[in-house]
């Protein structure tokens, strides 16, 4: 088999996994970002802990598998950056950073939004539309 027909394998592998799991466990899986430029791009859903705060963290730790809620802060995840949307008091609230390493809030995991047809050019330009709409 070619090496693009064995990371597709390996990510849809990853894919039924990570669907296959309760989302309220949001267990932290690696993705295989390999991918073949012509193949649809992963896209995630990173969630945090609303804070860093351990007082936070155990409430969530707690009330998730209880009540299917808690106190989070997400980003979504594609072509190997997160983007977020916050409070800033100037300018927008749409930042750009490294996945999961947000921080001023604790990584708890990763869930699979599906894929995305747009290519990195794409998806940058609808962020930057995003952002002039979204004045933090």
């Amino acid at each position: 088999a070619s090496k693009t027909s064995l990371d597709r394998a390996s990510t849809e592998e990853i894919e039924q996994r990570l669907l296959s799991q309760s989302c309220c466990t949001l267990p932290t899986h690696e993705v295989a970002w390999n991918v073949g430029v012509s193949e649809p791009e992963v896209v995630l859903l990173n969630v945090y802990d609303l804070t860093r705060l351990r007082c936070v963290e155990a409430y969530n730790r707690l009330v998730l598998p209880l009540a299917g809620s808690g106190a989070f802060h997400v980003g979504i995840e594609v072509f190997r950056n997160e983007y977020q949307f916050g409070f800033r008091s100037e300018g927008t609230g749409v930042t750009k950073n490294k996945p999961r390493e947000d921080s001023g809030h604790h990584f708890r995991g990763s869930i699979i939004l599906g894929r995305t047809k747009l290519g990195k050019e794409e998806v940058e330009a609808t962020l930057r539309e995003l952002a002039k709409e979204w004045r933090g």
